[in-house]
């Protein structure tokens, strides 16, 4: 078992060509991180591009990026982490405000109205399995489930995005279940354990633990 913090966990390079990885994420995260880095860093996403110094990089970000499209999350990954540096804060503080945004766009627009009718305890329940419509290479178990406490395991996350995966889906899930209406939401990382291996990737689980009030 090993903790969360380490920094094995973070996503310090890119372990593929920009674009290149066969890990995919729905364009709904760049979009969403893309907004905060314009709005909260000076220089916006240019200055981030910068600590790449790779063309390939900045032709990576150089088109709109489609909420429903699939797209190599290491390049994404890495700029937050560039960014969370730049802003001076933890890049899980950070992760997790990036995450709350991508909520807040998504849904208050479109999914307010339906969070608000369905209760904490569904969201906590099938939360965390919306994962595989945002990503291809995740799974989620239900591991216990309590009074206002579940407990879920994150499956197959690649060690190098196992910080970037969890704190976003961390700050996703505990802002839904704001909006739904539950009271004190926290969503932490509890233990995480290997997990096999994936195109040359070592893998890692990690458990979740849903409470609210």
């Amino acid at each position: 078992m090993t903790h969360i913090q380490n920094p094995a966990f973070l996503p310090t390079v890119l372990p593929f060509a920009p674009g290149e990885s066969p890990f995919k994420v729905k364009g709904s995260a760049y979009v969403a991180g893309l907004m905060y880095v314009e709005k909260y860093l000076p220089g916006g996403l240019k200055s981030v591009l910068d600590n790449f110094r790779d063309p390939r990089v900045n032709a990576f970000f150089g088109n709109p990026f489609s909420v429903s499209e699939w797209y190599d999350p290491y390049p994404g990954a890495l700029a937050q982490w560039f960014a969370a540096r730049m802003l001076g804060v933890p890049f899980e503080k950070h992760t997790r405000r990036v995450a709350a945004m991508q909520v807040e766009l998504i849904g208050s627009k479109i999914y307010a109205p339906l969070l608000r009718l369905i209760s904490s305890d569904a969201i906590a329940r099938w939360g965390p399995r919306m994962s595989s419509i945002y990503m291809n290479f995740t799974r989620t178990e239900i591991v216990s489930v309590g009074k206002k406490d579940v407990v879920f395991s994150m499956r197959e996350i690649p060690n190098d995005l196992v910080q970037a995966i969890v704190f976003t889906s961390c700050g996703f899930c505990e802002a839904s279940l704001a909006f739904s209406g539950a009271k004190d939401p926290s969503v932490q990382p509890e233990e995480v354990l290997a997990d096999g291996e994936q195109f040359g990737r070592p893998l890692s689980q990690v458990k979740l633990r849903f409470t609210w009030s």
